[in-house]
Order: structure tokens, then sequence, then C-alpha cells
């Protein structure tokens, strides 16, 4: 008779050691799991915010384009006027102070057209600058979430190697 109540207490501590083993492993699957997924998700954020920096910066590109033919249409528009106006009073429009205004109305023209192209490329620079540093600080924040949990599952695991052989040693001494 108590040679099978022994049999039988062996049974249920060994079924009950191989089950709460088979929880804490679990436990541990789940954290590597979880830690694969952010780095997917990570990698899923990096390609949409590079994406999205891509068309912020041709929105910026466009932008300043169009800036820089307002200025480039102005100049003409105001060296057209100038022509204009020196040509009504009877003048040569090539000639002395009038060729002198004319060049200075073209400099205008060309500088800011050069300053808003500069911007422009200034700007683009940064969308792209900032753009990488967030994509590098979420790969990194990422990898050093998917190392941590890494670690904490493997001391889960072998936390749970040591508990289900103690289990296992106390329920055979028990029985």
């Amino acid at each position: 008779m108590s040679f099978y109540v022994a049999t039988t207490m062996f049974a249920a501590g060994t079924y009950g050691a191989v089950n709460k083993r088979k929880g804490a492993m679990a436990n541990a699957n789940e954290r590597r799991r979880a830690a694969r997924e952010s780095l997917i998700t990570a990698g899923f954020n990096i390609r949409e915010r590079t994406i999205e920096g891509q068309r912020t910066q041709f929105g910026v590109l466009e932008q300043g384009g169009a800036v820089s033919q307002k200025i480039a249409i102005a100049g003409k528009q105001a060296e057209g006027s100038a022509k204009a106006s020196m040509g009504g009073g009877g003048a040569l429009v090539e000639t002395g102070s009038n060729r002198a205004t004319l060049t200075s109305i073209a400099q205008t023209a060309v500088a800011e057209q050069t300053n808003v192209i500069i911007q422009t490329k200034n700007q683009i620079k940064a969308v792209a600058r900032d753009t990488s540093n967030a994509n590098k600080s979420e790969w990194r924040n990422a990898k050093l979430n998917q190392e941590q949990q890494n670690r904490i599952a493997s001391r889960e695991k072998s936390a749970a190697n040591k508990q289900f052989t103690s289990d296992m040693a106390e329920t055979t001494l028990s029985a």
C-alpha cells in the first residue's frame, strides 16, 4: 500500500514540477517573442519615418523652387518696367546709369534666389538629419530592449531549470 502512495506522490510531484517549469519557460519564450516583435516594429517605424522624411524634403524643395521662381519672375518684371520707363524718356537703355540700374535689379534678384536656394538646401539637410537621428535612436532603443528582454528570459529559463531540479529532489525525498 505504501508503495502505491509513494508512487502516486512521486507522480503528482513530478507532474506539478513539470507544469511549473513549462509555465516559466513559456514566460521566457514570450519575453523573447516580444523582444523580437519590438525590433520588427522599430524597423517598420523607421521605414515609415524615412518615407515621411523624404516627402517632407520634396515638399521643402517644391516650396523653395516656387519661391525662387517667383523671385525670378519679379526680377524680370522689375527689369522690364525699368526698361520701359527708361525707354519712355528717350534715353538709351543699355548705357550709363540706366545700365547700372538694370544690373542692380538683376543682381538683387540673383542674390535673393541664391538665399532661397541655400535656405532650401539647409532645410532639406535638417529634415534628413532629424529623420536619421530619430531612426538611429529608435533602432538603438529597440536593440537595447531586445538584449535586456533576452537576458531576463535566459535568467528565467535558468531559474526554471534550477527550480525543476529542486522540485524533483523534494518530490523524490518526500515520496
